[in-house]
């Protein structure tokens, strides 16, 4: 395990791409890094990292009927409705992108394991609220084998995401996994945000 802190890591692990590492540095921002055996679903990824599957954020980036992509983040328990999308959004014409396009979209992530960051990729980006009630947010920032650890309301200072006023996702239960790895953050002094977009 890692910690990091913006201008300054601890450690030589290093979950998160050029991109991203940018923006940490920029906004100063704290958080850590969770190695873990290879996995590639989201369920496989929180189970591997021993991570809550609520907290952890499945991205899926999809495209409308007018050719626009945009992110969808949702609880990596979950799958998203397109119903509910489309009556947030009022897109229609929905599709989720293959992974040609995906490799395309993100140059410098592994295909699936892109970071909750829509904006750094040029696209916006809808959150699914549930994903946020616990407090901290875990994601895969390019790769399938770290995961990292951030507070929550430190990501939606950054990410800039799109809420809903209602869940994105089918309803339906999942069990929960036990033993969930919380470490703690490094304090630094916050200099000041600076946009993502």
């Amino acid at each position: 395990l890692a910690y990091h802190r913006a201008h300054g890591a601890i450690g030589t692990v290093m979950a998160v791409n050029e991109r991203l590492q940018r923006v940490f540095d920029q906004t100063w921002s704290s958080y850590a890094v969770l190695p873990h055996t290879e996995a590639y679903t989201a369920p496989e990824v929180a189970q591997s990292a021993r991570v809550r599957g609520w907290q952890l954020a499945k991205v899926v980036v999809v495209r409308d009927g007018d050719g626009k992509d945009f992110m969808v983040v949702l609880p990596a328990t979950r799958n998203f409705d397109f119903h509910v999308l489309h009556e947030v959004t009022g897109r229609t014409g929905m599709h989720l992108e293959d992974e040609q396009e995906l490799r395309r979209l993100f140059p410098d992530c592994e295909v699936g394991a892109m970071p909750p960051f829509g904006p750094l990729y040029g696209m916006p980006m809808y959150v699914d609220p549930c994903l946020l009630r616990e407090g901290d947010i875990f994601f895969q920032a390019g790769n399938h084998h770290e995961v990292v650890l951030m507070r929550c309301e430190e990501y939606e200072q950054i990410a800039r995401p799109f809420y809903s006023g209602s869940c994105l996702h089918r309803e339906g239960s999942a069990p929960e996994l036990t033993g969930t790895r919380r470490p703690a953050f490094s304090k630094r002094e916050r200099i000041g945000l600076v946009e993502s977009s």
